[in-house]
């Protein structure tokens, strides 16, 4: 839940630098959480950190994909 809203602030204030920000503070907690599937998640998303900040500003997604294999 605390992804999905860092996900939704980011469309909210469309700034790069805050969500960026925000996405590495929930990094950092995903880091150090007891959890692997989120520490795996996090070096996932810090392996493609600029992209998926861009993607959370263009509101993009696979849907149209997923759509056409279906």
């Amino acid at each position: 839940m605390a992804l999905r809203e860092v996900y939704a602030r980011a469309r909210q204030h469309n700034s790069a630098e805050q969500a960026a920000g925000e996405l590495a503070a929930w990094m950092n907690w995903a880091r150090r959480c007891r959890l692997a599937p989120f520490k795996k998640l996090a070096a996932t998303i810090k392996a493609r950190f600029d992209a998926v900040v861009r993607g959370m500003l263009d509101q993009r997604s696979n849907a149209f994909v997923e759509s056409m294999n279906g």
